[in-house]
């Protein structure tokens, strides 16, 4: 049986070839379309990193003025499921999301605030109320002006919204962003070719896959 086979490919050699170089470039196009739609457009690729440095003033703190050990993270209240709903909504509503994130009108709810959970890092530097927050993107260079402005204005709703809620159980609070800066870099070559490389990989795997399928119901309807 596998020795008819390995005939049945050897004379079918032509269409195997010709099922690997379609359904492979099939693959590899597919992929570089999806990488590209992910960035916001085909060409070279940039990281945007929209950063905020906030400094809670510990005076206007309730536990200060009842004489209380401060110790608890306000990041816990920032990334509560109800807060980023209702952020999600807003964003909705004000940006034109499918820049920054392809796909989101078609997202839940849930998976829309799982992504600005994912998006927007948050640090608490410890033993202070100095909090770090960062919205990082990979993005086409091409398309710098147009999303570059739309995460910075996402970045400040964010704080917004998450100062808001704080307020709630903080009456007096007071706050200042210390530091608001934008970091573009040149995404770094190395990386961006080792997915090419693991991208042509994946395309030759499943073309040779292909191949052999095509291979086999021919085999399978000869006999």
């Amino acid at each position: 049986m596998i020795l008819e086979y390995l005939k049945h490919l050897k004379r079918k050699w032509y269409i195997f070839l010709l099922a690997v170089l379609v359904i492979g470039g099939a693959a590899y196009f597919g992929q570089s379309y999806l990488y590209a739609k992910e960035k916001g457009g085909a060409g070279k690729s940039i990281e945007v990193d929209v950063y905020r440095l906030l400094n809670i003033d510990v005076a206007s703190l309730e536990s200060t003025k009842t004489g209380e050990t401060l110790d608890y993270d306000m990041g816990l209240l920032w990334t509560r499921s109800t807060l980023l709903s209702e952020l999600a909504d807003s964003y909705t509503e004000n940006y034109d999301m499918e820049q920054v994130c392809p796909g989101w009108g078609n997202m839940a709810l849930k998976y829309q605030v799982e992504w600005i959970q994912e998006q927007f890092q948050l640090y608490h530097v410890p033993n202070s109320m100095i909090y770090e927050v960062r919205f990082y993107k990979v993005i086409a260079e091409s398309k710098q002006e147009e999303i570059q402005p739309v995460m910075e204005e996402m970045m400040n709703d964010y704080i917004d919204k998450a100062m808001e809620s704080v307020s709630l159980v903080e009456k007096d609070l007071k706050y200042e962003v210390a530091k608001e800066k934008t970091y573009i870099r040149n995404q770094i070559v190395e990386a961006e070719n080792t997915f090419k490389v693991k991208e042509f990989a994946l395309a030759g795997v499943l073309g040779v896959l292909g191949g052999l399928f095509v291979i086999t119901i021919l085999f399978v309807r000869k006999k």
